[in-house]
């Protein structure tokens, strides 16, 4: 969702919508409550391996970033690098709504990583073979928020096919040592990932 600056104005004359991070918040806790879930399936290959593993939903959730921070409250990846040539996968299924919550809580400090409901996975590729869970309304896959096709949907890791530049924070001084690596102090090789679009077999 896009918060524009007159849907969070107080002073608008229109009804106030309630604040950006507060709808974000209050979205997040109907789908806790509603505990949706999605069929399907999820084949993967780790990181290193040349063996794929399928894990059989239903799944709550499922993301696969390659940055730590979602949003500035969000770190949903925290083992997340940019140069280590994968994606953070994290699957959620299996849970119940006491233990979702106070999974979502812990989104800013990154512990959410760490809960027994969530999966946390360095991959090198990953294929989402997802099955409608009604005719009428089968669901939705969405690529950076972008709703792309109800299809297999297939993403894979292209190792060094970016290079970043940067330097110091502004603010850092040469006696706070050398710059941390989020600085990025010299050209650096990033991945991208390659998303491949399969249709849906007939309902």
């Amino acid at each position: 969702a896009i918060c524009a600056a007159s849907s969070c104005n107080a002073s608008s004359p229109t009804p106030a919508l309630p604040p950006c991070q507060a709808r974000f918040d209050v979205y997040a806790l109907w789908r806790i409550l509603t505990l949706r879930q999605y069929p399907g399936s999820l084949r993967l290959r780790p990181k290193g391996s040349q063996e794929w593993l399928t894990m059989e939903g239903p799944f709550i959730g499922l993301w696969a970033l390659n940055t730590r921070w979602l949003t500035s409250t969000a770190q949903l990846g925290p083992r997340a690098e940019f140069d280590d040539g994968c994606l953070d996968l994290m699957i959620v299924r299996n849970a119940g709504r006491m233990s979702l919550l106070l999974t979502f809580l812990d989104l800013e400090s990154g512990q959410h990583a760490d809960a027994s409901c969530v999966e946390y996975i360095k991959v090198e590729e990953f294929e989402l073979c997802p099955l409608p869970r009604t005719e009428a309304d089968p669901g939705m896959v969405a690529i950076d928020g972008e709703l792309v096709a109800f299809a297999t949907t297939r993403v894979s890791v292209l190792p060094s096919k970016l290079t970043l530049l940067g330097g110091r924070a502004r603010g850092d001084s040469d006696s706070d040592g050398p710059s941390r690596k989020r600085h990025c102090a010299g050209p650096q090789s990033a991945s991208q990932a390659s998303v491949t679009l399969e249709p849906a077999p007939d309902l």
